[in-house]
């Protein structure tokens, strides 16, 4: 993430860049000094945890000429660095054939945004579609042959906040289907 201050060709200024004092906002995420001068560098951000973290950056504007510095009016933008998208792992499924499935409803512990998911199946003869996006209704369970069918369901968490999307590591979900009702 890269951002920069821009000056006017026709004065000669420097910038400073100050932030609000720590317990004021959290920087956590921000490899960042707490004041400077001039453009601030591209920085590598991170968010180990479970929702946004949003830090405020103040530029004070100074002209100095004659020995003289004048300030300018100050200017105020954030940075938000969005956590990774994290899904709950869910619960394993052996079924009967001919059975219902238990639905699946993915859940996650991020928040201050929206978490989605998409998944694929590896096995569609287990009777579910081949991928989908959200929950996992409920499905009857399939098995036409005498061995146990095992399908496998990789579902990807995608976290959405300020028009981003972080996807996040995938969970992986068996179904297995038994030949004989119980």
């Amino acid at each position: 993430m890269e951002a920069a201050l821009q000056q006017s060709p026709l004065q000669q200024s420097t910038q400073e860049v100050s932030r609000p004092l720590p317990g004021q906002i959290i920087i956590s995420a921000l490899v960042l000094e707490a004041s400077g001068t001039g453009n601030i560098p591209s920085f590598n951000v991170s968010n180990a945890g479970n929702a946004p973290v949003v830090s405020t950056i103040i530029v004070t504007p100074h002209f100095s000429n004659a020995g003289v510095t004048c300030d300018g009016p100050t200017k105020t933008f954030t940075i938000t660095v969005n956590p990774t998208g994290e899904v709950d792992q869910p619960v394993s499924q052996i079924i009967c054939n001919g059975a219902n499935t238990t639905s699946v409803n993915f859940t996650t512990v991020n928040t201050g945004g929206v978490t989605t998911y998409t998944w694929t199946n590896n096995n569609i003869s287990i009777g579910l579609v081949a991928s989908g996006s959200g929950n996992i209704p409920s499905f009857v369970a399939t098995n036409a042959g005498n061995a146990p069918v095992i399908a496998t369901i990789i579902v990807t968490p995608h976290f959405s906040n300020g028009g981003k999307i972080c996807d996040g590591p995938t969970k992986t979900l068996p179904f297995q289907s038994t030949r004989h009702h119980r």
